[in-house]
């Protein structure tokens, strides 16, 4: 009898199936397309970010190299002016003279993607020597 009723066990645990059923499958499939087109879209929108601002520190690099160049210079002699391109960024800048230091402003335009970016850079640098 028990040999019997192993038999019939087994059946019974033979006929239920495990597993996933089609239906299943397609929805885990469907859920997973949406989630990498979600990915996709988002690391599209991340690369824009990382040119931009590629092109953002290099308009701040020109700024800061000129004011070093400013800095290294005799303060009593600065003046306003503007510089070639360079990197594809265009730059002017005006020197205006305070108290004791001069503050120097510095303007950058750049091209991204079609539209002309600009932004300004203000530094000031000590004068002893001014009044």
């Amino acid at each position: 009898m028990n040999a019997q009723r192993k038999v019939r066990k087994g059946a019974t645990q033979g006929a239920r199936r495990k597993g996933f059923t089609l239906v299943e499958l397609m929805v885990s499939v469907m859920m997973i397309s949406v989630g990498l087109l979600g990915l996709l879209s988002s690391s599209a929108a991340v690369a824009q970010m990382v040119g931009k601002s590629g092109r953002q520190s290099v308009a701040a690099r020109v700024a800061e190299t000129r004011f070093e160049k400013l800095r290294s210079s005799d303060c009593t002699l600065l003046s306003g002016g503007s510089g070639a391109p360079r990197l594809g960024v265009q730059e002017a800048w005006t020197v205006q003279r305070v108290s004791r230091a001069v503050i120097v402003t510095d303007s950058v335009r750049y091209a991204d993607r079609g539209t002309v970016r600009s932004h300004g850079f203000q530094s000031v640098i000590p004068c002893p020597s001014l009044p």
